[in-house]
């Protein structure tokens, strides 16, 4: 489909939730995930309560009528009391505090002279005390975006929520490893007039400044977005914990796909006069399934009920992205009450041997032709309650694209998660006073500021670095090495950056270990590089035999033979002397064919580039 996003209205708006690498935020268990088994299980209920303000967030209450059990589990050293909500808050993690500072001040934030923190209501179970714990530790600050200056209104510290682990004996898992790590999370202000790629754009900049702390985590998981996205005549929608900052575009594209299809689906809604009415039990239509579900289910004391869409015939089946149906946006109302979906009148019923019993149920309803049918079959209270949301988001279908929140899929599609949260979530932390930050503070974290990536990038093309190899580089995790390297050895940063991006890529797909070689093993490699002991057709190898452990790089080069220029000279008009007839014959054009016999003779020895370099220069004085 294409679209023109200044025409449809595109608005968007990123926050950005990266882990930063220190103990926890309010007590002192390690950061890294558990490898191990856990020491202990804890099952938990939770129930949704009024806010400060006397009221129940929305987005609480839908968890609330989905009545799920919790199943948290413990791990030695990288969870305690405080993560299971037994015991009150330890002081806030201050290494932590001060990284927040700096990626505030790195967005030209203003830094308040308090920080409180607050509780933010959240009952999905990822949470075990019901809430997360953020605090505000940047105002007002701003960036550089590909379309001008982006508005950063908040920087904040908060806690990382629990890694869902699945479900177990009817409850969902929670591993609490990861519960409380210290997340710096960030939002910009609206993006209006922006494509897709230039939203991705923006969140790559963020992520790369984040970086230059030389504090966050990285890896899969470690920094994630939430991306807002709404277009004219649609909705603001909020897609919670997308992962892959190259793919956003894409992730942004789907969701304007889908809301200008559901646009579409109210006009033709409106024409038809459309309407829904109350649901009602058809469970006897079905009884007489002898397989399949249905008849499980049937068999199991459960209830078939039917919801007839007055005038939806047909746009149940319309596609509103790719491989994605009006029909499946129901059925994510279904499933997030843990039923297994609806099945509908736009489907292949005859295929699901069901045309019989949609038949009686069409003339127990009264639906006529411009009418659609959804059945969903489960027991008590939870059918009931799915049943009332399947009915809810048809109603909506009528007036537009609702507010919600939604989750990505791995076609960068995305599934109803919840409804938006309202304004009743937040309240403050009575269990930790305010915590000061004085203008010293704030002046000493200032003054120690990492250069911005855009300044990294045109300083390291100054040192003759193609820009495509200094963005690369500025991205990956080893810039730290990298600029140490250039400092203590003098490496030619090029060759340098060509290791860490190339080499390193190259081996780790050929499963060479090489991320287990420690710093100080790798300054002696760039050491030896700079000096000449290591050429570049060399490199690889000797990676390869360090990352085995074999051997100490002073041994793998042990008795190595290198050649010096004036020796190559001489192989060089040896080979010339042999070749002259050919030279004679060719001229120029020989210099492939003696550049491959001189190669032969002193590979590994001396670098490639030099080489090539002495042979064009003998050959150009004999022609």
């Amino acid at each position: 489909m294409s679209i023109d996003y200044e025409k449809v209205g595109l608005r968007c708006g990123i926050e950005i939730h990266q882990r930063l690498d220190t103990h926890k935020l309010f007590c002192g268990c390690s950061s890294d995930l558990a490898d191990d088994e856990p020491v202990m299980e804890v099952r938990r209920k939770l129930r949704a309560v009024a806010g400060e303000l006397g009221e129940v967030d929305r987005a609480a209450l839908h968890e609330r009528l989905r009545d799920r059990e919790f199943l948290y589990l413990v791990y030695e050293g990288k969870s305690c009391l405080v993560e299971l909500d037994e015991e009150p808050p330890s002081p806030m993690n201050q290494e932590a505090l001060d990284i927040g500072l700096q990626v505030g001040l790195l967005f030209h934030a203003t830094i308040p002279e308090e920080v409180h923190v607050m509780r933010k209501t959240v009952v999905d179970g990822s949470n075990t005390s019901g809430f997360q714990r953020t605090a505000m530790i940047g105002l007002d600050g701003w960036m550089d975006g590909p379309r001008g200056r982006i508005e950063i209104p908040t920087v904040c510290l908060e806690e990382e929520a629990a890694g869902i682990g699945g479900e177990k004996d009817g409850a969902v898992v929670y591993k609490l490893d990861r519960l409380g790590i210290p997340l710096v999370e960030m939002a910009t202000g609206i993006l209006e007039g922006y494509t897709p790629q230039q939203v991705q754009e923006v969140a790559r900049r963020m992520g790369m400044t984040l970086r230059m702390t030389g504090r966050v985590q990285r890896g899969i998981g470690t920094i994630r977005q939430d991306v807002n996205v709404s277009i004219r005549d649609g909705a603001r929608v909020e897609i919670k914990g997308f992962q892959e900052i190259g793919k956003l575009g894409e992730l942004v594209e789907r969701e304007v796909e889908r809301q200008i299809s559901l646009i579409k689906i109210r006009k033709s809604l409106k024409e038809r006069d459309a309407g829904v009415e109350d649901p009602r039990d058809v469970t006897d239509h079905f009884r007489d399934l002898n397989k399949g579900f249905l008849a499980r289910i049937i068999s199991e004391n459960g209830t078939v009920l039917a919801l007839r869409l007055r005038g939806f015939a047909g746009l149940l089946g319309t596609e509103i992205c790719p491989g994605r149906t009006f029909g499946r946006e129901l059925a994510d109302h279904a499933r997030a009450y843990g039923l297994g979906g609806i099945i509908h009148s736009d489907e292949d019923l005859a295929k699901m041997g069901l045309e019989d019993c949609f038949r009686a149920v069409r003339n127990e309803l009264g639906a006529v032709e411009k009418d659609a049918v959804v059945i969903m079959a489960g027991k008590g209270e939870t059918l009931g309650a799915a049943m009332d949301a399947v009915r809810e988001r048809a109603k909506t279908a009528t007036r537009g694209v609702p507010e919600e929140t939604r989750e990505p899929n791995s076609d960068y599609t995305t599934s109803y998660k919840r409804p938006l949260p309202g304004s009743s979530r937040m309240y403050p932390e009575t269990d930790i006073p305010p915590i000061p930050i004085s203008p010293e503070r704030v002046e000493v974290i200032r003054a120690s500021l990492p250069e911005a990536p855009d300044v990294k990038i045109r300083r390291f093309t100054e040192l003759g670095m193609s820009e495509d190899l200094a963005r690369q580089i500025v991205r990956d995790g080893n810039l730290p090495l990298f600029e140490r390297a250039l400092t203590e050895t003098g490496v030619d940063a090029t060759l340098a950056a060509t290791v860490l991006v190339n080499s390193f890529t190259n081996l780790r797909r050929s499963g060479v270990e090489v991320d287990s070689l420690d710093e100080e093993e790798l300054m002696d490699f760039f050491a030896e590089l700079s000096r000449g002991r290591i050429v570049k057709e060399r490199m690889d190898d000797v990676l390869t035999e360090m990352a085995r452990g074999d051997s100490k790089l002073s041994e793998i080069l042990e008795g190595e033979e290198s050649l010096s220029e004036d020796r190559l000279r001489e192989i060089v008009e040896s080979v010339l002397d042999d070749k002259s007839e050919l030279v004679n014959e060719r001229g120029e054009h020989a210099f492939g064919p003696v550049m491959g016999l001189v190669m032969g003779r002193v590979r590994g020895k001396i670098d490639g580039a030099v080489v090539g370099r002495v042979v064009r220069e003998l050959l150009e004085e004999r022609l």
